[in-house]
């Protein structure tokens, strides 16, 4: 069976970008489930995988950013 850890999955469209990026935000507390993710155990080894975590910084509140490029750069998805 795949796991899926508690996630959310974006579309990013915006002026100068001529397609669609996928990413999905995961959450750096869910800790349990995030090993056991499908998604992520086949991305494992990528230097930015971080990139793809929400890091909770208040009761109920996360921030999430997304790099378009550099060496912070998101991991976006080929859907």
């Amino acid at each position: 069976n795949e796991i899926l850890a508690p996630h959310i999955w974006l579309w990013i469209a915006a002026r100068g970008i001529n397609i669609g990026l996928y990413t999905c935000i995961f959450f750096s507390d869910e800790t349990k489930f995030n090993k056991k993710d499908y998604n992520l155990r086949k991305i494992q080894n990528h230097k930015n995988l971080n990139s793809l975590f929400a890091r909770k910084i208040n009761v109920n509140k996360y921030q999430f950013d997304i790099f378009l490029q550099g060496d912070k750069e998101t991991i976006f998805f080929d859907i």
